[in-house]
């Protein structure tokens, strides 16, 4: 026991000193689990900044999309029923279900499976409505990407859409179904499987930055985020660290619950976590509502979630039978902590001397800082990076600020600067050396490098260029501008080409994006009205 604790107290440590540095949110928890029990729950901070109340053991959170993987389960149990045929048309099980696509029977339908696998082609989704049939009837208005089974994309929409074959096949709710399918046989006694005002009430707050139409930077004041309600299979699950910790256990027992329930075959727990394609992250694939790597030698599970004002993490080391969930109620790079922490269990696990606790880390650390540091000049206006004890400093019209690097994007930064924050910085490189700095519209070429001639880009598209907002908490708004005689679109902290596949109709993203945007009539020389994968945007006053 004495070893246990003191892995508890390295744990707990480092996530106590990350606080502040990789969590931009004022609390979180981690639970902390063997194949036998629960080793520990380790809560830090605060369940809201503004009243000052703690994160404690009990405090719930929502956990967005690890809820994917108890759809999977349970469509997995109709798989053992003899109710669900994985490989059959979705249309065999919700009728109504369309979706505009240019593949023809050549390549199949879209099954089940293709769902289950994010590999159906259909958009990621807008999150526009708090039920599933809204959504996936939205689809009728959307086109498809790739042929079904091509490659991986995420859609959200894809797992409403198996919450509603679910529905059918059992005759019963999404809700019930958790509760009886998956919450009661683990033993989840305080998970909620909706987002309702009353399931609230219990929840920590959850939080993010003011301005929803630029990269989140650390400068800008946290706020409470906006309340949904949601009762979708793809991310409506509320619960607390025990018993994500509990349903750990059960992916540790391959599909049996501590009080012995079994809640799938070996078949279909094979078929559950037997990857199927790879994912846009190097090393991890996709299988049934869980990733799937290989981390130092050792089989992994995993998946996280996102939802306003929220993040989690769940990951399993099943070699060494450990698992951990974190949640926290706000933005926050979650896996470095949960990663430390199951090499701490995996140390006491094997009798092994614990891993040290690491030092607490920089959120402003750039490992390659001088690589950038350098004079940018764009259109008569210059900015220049300076490298500075591993800290990357932007100076511009009097003003020096760090550079917050995104963990998610090589050489791209929020600049917390009042004249430069609309849009993230990020470093263009040609053969590995970084020769200009692309900032929404402007693209500052490095002191010494010849510049390049632009193309010319159609007056039109001036037209459409400006900021767009809906009253979506999960999207709200995004811009469109002209850079190098091409047309973008930032949302948030991502940037996308976007391209005319049609009249009046944009492609956003890759050649093989389902994503499509499209433009209102034209009043006063300016679109007023954009229609992003189905959902409409207005023009706003702001710029």
């Amino acid at each position: 026991m004495a070893e246990l604790d003191a892995a508890l107290a390295r744990i707990s440590a480092f996530l106590e000193a990350s606080l502040p540095s990789f969590l931009d949110a004022p609390g979180a928890v981690i639970g902390l689990t063997d194949r036998d029990r629960l080793l520990g729950i380790l809560p830090v901070g605060n369940a809201d900044a503004f009243t000052g109340a703690p994160v404690e053991e009990e405090t719930r959170f929502e956990i967005g999309s690890i809820s994917k993987s108890f759809a999977a389960l349970i469509a997995l149990q109709e798989v053992d029923r003899g109710t669900l045929d994985l490989s059959a048309p979705v249309t065999e099980y919700v009728p109504w279900f369309r979706v505009r696509s240019e593949f023809g029977s050549a390549f199949g339908p879209i099954t089940t499976h293709h769902l289950l696998t994010h590999t159906s082609g259909l958009i990621m989704g807008m999150d526009f409505a708090d039920d599933a049939i809204a959504a996936v009837e939205s689809l009728a208005r959307t086109s498809t990407g790739f042929p079904p089974g091509e490659r991986f994309f995420y859609s959200n929409d894809g797992y409403k859409l198996v919450g509603l074959i679910l529905e059918r096949v059992t005759d019963s709710t999404i809700r019930e179904l958790l509760r009886e399918r998956v919450f009661a046989p683990v033993g989840m006694r305080r998970s909620d499987p909706a987002i309702t005002f009353e399931s609230r009430k219990h929840v920590a707050t959850g939080h993010q930055r003011i301005s929803e139409d630029r990269p989140p930077h650390r400068k800008m004041p946290l706020v409470q985020a906006p309340p949904i309600v949601s009762t979708t299979a793809d991310g409506s699950i509320i619960s607390t660290a025990a018993d994500i910790a509990a349903y750990a256990r059960m992916l540790l027992n391959r599909g049996r619950s501590d009080g012995g329930a079994t809640l799938l075959s070996e078949v279909s727990f094979d078929r559950f976590t037997t990857p199927v394609i790879e994912t846009e992250t190097p090393g991890t694939s996709y299988a049934y509502g869980l990733g799937i790597l290989e981390v130092d030698g050792h089989a992994w599970l995993r998946h996280s979630g996102g939802m306003v004002g929220y993040y989690a993490l769940l990951e399993c080391d099943v070699d060494a039978g450990v698992g951990a969930i974190m949640m926290v109620n706000g933005l926050a790079e979650r896996e470095p902590i949960v990663r430390y922490a199951l090499s701490v269990l995996r140390a006491w696990k094997e009798e092994n001397d614990l891993p040290e606790v690491p030092p607490a880390p920089d959120p402003h650390a750039v490992a390659n800082a001088q690589e950038l540091a350098g004079r940018y000049r764009s259109r008569g206006r210059g900015v220049t990076l300076r490298a500075d004890g591993g800290r990357l400093l932007v100076h511009a019209d009097g003003d020096e600020v760090a550079l917050e690097p995104d963990p998610d994007a090589p050489d791209r930064y929020a600049v917390p600067h009042p004249s430069l924050d609309r849009f993230a910085l990020t470093a263009e490189r040609t053969d590995g050396d970084v020769v200009a700095l692309l900032h929404g519209p402007d693209r500052y070429v490095r002191e010494g490098t010849e510049e390049s001639t632009d193309s010319e880009a159609p007056e039109a598209w001036e037209q459409l260029t400006g900021l767009y907002r809906a009253y979506n908490p999960w999207f709200p708004a995004f811009r469109v501008y002209v850079r190098g005689g091409a047309l973008f679109l930032s949302a948030g902290e991502g940037e996308f080409r976007i391209e005319a596949v049609g009249e009046g109709e944009f492609r956003v993203g890759e050649s093989w994006s389902p994503d499509r945007v499209s433009f209102g009539t034209v009043l006063d020389g300016r679109a007023h009205v954009a229609t992003y994968n189905a959902h409409p945007f207005w023009r706003s006053f702001e710029e």
